[in-house]
C-alpha cells in the first residue's frame, strides 16, 4: 500500500510539473516566466536556460578541442560565464527582440547565448 501511495504521489507531481512546463512554449512565455519572481515558473525558467547553456558550453569545449568541427559553431558558446549571466543575457536579448517572441524557447535561448558568447 505504501508503494502505491508513493507511486501515486510521484505521478501526481509529474503531471503537475508537465502542466506548468506546457505553458512555456515560446520565447515570450519563457521571458514572462523569468520576470515573475513570485511564480513557480521562475525556477523552470532558470533551469531551462541553465540546461541549454550548459549543453552549448559543452559543445564549445568540444569545438576548442577540434576546431575542424565548425558544424558545432551555431550551437556552441565559449568563454567565462555563469548561470546568472546566461539568464540575464536571455532576458536582455528577449526584451530587445520582441519580433522573435513567437520562436520556440530553445531558439530564443540559443540565440541570446550565442550572441553573447560566440566561439571564434
Amino acid at each position: 500500500m505504501q508503494r502505491f501511495v508513493l507511486a501515486a504521489a510521484f505521478m501526481l507531481g509529474l503531471s503537475s510539473a508537465n502542466a506548468q512546463t506546457s505553458k512555456i512554449d515560446n520565447t515570450h512565455d519563457l521571458y514572462e516566466a523569468c520576470q515573475n519572481d513570485a511564480s513557480p515558473t521562475r525556477s523552470l525558467c532558470a533551469g531551462y536556460i541553465m540546461g541549454v547553456g550548459d549543453m552549448m558550453f559543452g559543445l564549445g569545449l568540444v569545438y576548442k578541442l577540434k576546431p575542424d568541427a565548425a558544424v558545432l559553431l551555431p550551437f556552441a558558446i565559449c568563454g567565462e560565464l555563469s548561470h546568472a549571466a546566461m539568464a540575464q543575457a536571455f532576458m536582455n536579448w528577449a526584451k530587445a527582440n520582441p519580433q522573435k517572441w513567437e520562436d520556440d524557447k530553445l531558439f530564443g535561448v540559443m540565440s541570446a547565448l550565442s550572441e553573447n558568447w560566440p566561439c571564434k
